[in-house]
């Protein structure tokens, strides 16, 4: 049960620091609530996509494939994560440039 708590508290903490920082911002004039928001649903639907590839499809692979699918299967959506956040960076970038 220790665990469980370090964790919710670490948690909350990490977003009671993430809130503030986006207060300043917005009273900077900068405003990135529906960018963050964004990205928080498309993490939040590949996590969801990622448990139900685990849940259903693994479970009808061979023991030694399914640990496999089991590793790379969550690493594959990370990756995809971090390359959308790393192209919008990008092409945010791009734009300012010109």
């Amino acid at each position: 049960m220790g665990n469980d708590r370090f964790i919710l508290g670490v948690s909350l903490s990490s977003l009671a620091g993430h809130l503030v920082i986006e207060l300043a911002l917005h009273i900077r004039g900068i405003d990135i609530v529906a960018q963050d928001l964004r990205y928080t649903l498309a993490a939040a639907s590949l996590g969801v996509l990622g448990v139900l590839g685990v849940h259903y499809i693994a479970p009808h692979l061979p023991a030694n494939s399914r640990r496999i699918f089991e590793f790379l299967w969550p690493a594959l959506i990370f990756t995809c994560v971090s390359a959308w956040a790393a192209f919008y960076v990008l092409r945010q970038f791009a734009k300012n440039k010109k």
